[in-house]
């Protein structure tokens, strides 16, 4: 089962917002540029429902954010960065 997530805004050149749909808590966030190459990790506390990623720092392109979630679950969301 997939958990929900909303990132936003989307395209993104500050902060990206990530809220949590479901009860599943959070635990890793990772940011993946096009070549596959992470550019930053995030550990959460799976009680927040509401983290805030900066992106400022990186170059205009494709990202994929891969969210880990307490119980194993990967979901990977597409932003494009202006």
């Amino acid at each position: 089962t997939m958990l929900n997530y909303t990132l936003y805004p989307n395209p993104v050149s500050d902060k990206l917002t990530i809220e949590k749909n479901k009860a599943s808590g959070i635990v890793k966030v990772e940011v993946i540029n096009a070549a596959g190459l992470v550019n930053y990790i995030q550990y959460v506390n799976p009680l927040l429902t509401v983290l805030t990623l900066p992106m400022q720092q990186y170059p205009s392109w494709l990202y994929f954010i891969r969210i880990t979630s307490n119980d194993n679950i990967i979901t990977i969301k597409k932003v494009l960065k202006n």
